[in-house]
């Protein structure tokens, strides 16, 4: 074996790995991970509400998430990850009915400020991210990442960006 070799397989292996740990990451930073995360924090803020707010959960973000698994599975959806701009545009408005829906409800409902202020944070984030998204593909991750961390400082206070 040569030197040549030797490299070139040291390069495909470490590119290889950078691959691996990118999508890692990007599996982490994932927006709904991000929400259920937040959501978890509001359930340790207020467990007195923790019903509710797993209740929003499920709408807001479960139920576009299991339409995205089931849409992989029949073909619509190549990925998660949802990379090709028509498919996010064929995706985002599921979001955007759990948004609404989970809007709906906490505002109708007697739910506490806390969650209807951060269910209606999170959908106007949907709302304007997919309609940004007709014309550039953004970010996904940092939009969702930065607003949740916004969100909680403005929810919770200073303490809640330790737990974010």
């Amino acid at each position: 074996m040569t030197g040549i070799d030797t490299r070139n397989d040291w390069r495909r292996s470490s590119l290889a790995t950078v691959d691996r740990c990118a999508r890692f990451f990007s599996i982490i930073g994932n927006p709904p991970i991000w929400a259920t995360v937040y959501f978890a924090i509001l359930v340790a803020f207020f467990p007195q509400y923790a019903g509710m707010t797993i209740g929003v959960w499920s709408i807001l973000i479960l139920l576009p998430t299991l339409v995205l698994l089931y849409g992989m599975r029949r073909g619509v959806w190549a990925s998660i990850d949802l990379t090709d701009l028509h498919q996010r545009r064929t995706y985002m408005p599921w979001t955007i009915l759990g948004a609404v829906a989970a809007s709906i409800i906490t505002l109708v409902g007697r739910y506490p400020f806390a969650l209807r202020l951060s269910v209606l944070g999170i959908s106007l984030w949907l709302v304007f991210s997919t309609l940004i998204g007709f014309w550039w593909k953004i970010s996904l991750h940092v939009g969702g990442a930065t607003g949740l961390m916004w969100l909680s400082l403005i929810v919770l206070g200073l303490p809640a960006l330790i737990l974010v």
